[in-house]
């Protein structure tokens, strides 16, 4: 191998470029993983951008309905199940050890079960 790897598909690659590698280049592909985790699903329809709930997990879009107006909705941001962070065995408390970022910034929920909300 020559240079840092352009993919990595398994744990062990993971493991490996730890062992390898400055720990410059590597806590940015374990912030990636961490980023990649979460999906937003819509939560509810707001009156006002201030009815937004709070914490981390909540975010707010504006969306033009089918009557062209603008509509205020509260999407919740909840674990993916089928992330890559999941599929390659790992645990998001590892992770966030390893990518030396602020817990506090991460959303640390279990797997969620993502159904679709009709609009």
């Amino acid at each position: 191998m020559r240079g840092f790897p352009r993919y990595l598909n398994t744990a062990k690659d993971y493991d490996n470029i730890q062992a390898l590698f400055p720990p410059e280049q590597v806590e940015p592909e374990y912030k990636r993983l961490l980023d990649s985790k979460d999906v937003s699903i819509p939560d509810k329809k707001l009156a006002a951008a201030k009815d937004l709930a709070k914490g981390i997990e909540y975010e707010l879009k504006e969306l033009t309905g089918e009557d062209g107006k603008i509509e205020i909705w509260q999407y919740k941001k909840v674990q993916d199940p089928s992330c890559k962070l999941l599929s390659l065995g790992m645990k998001v408390v590892d992770v966030v050890t390893l990518a030396k970022v602020d817990p506090g910034t991460v959303i640390m929920s279990s797997v969620a079960v993502i159904e679709a909300k009709e609009l």
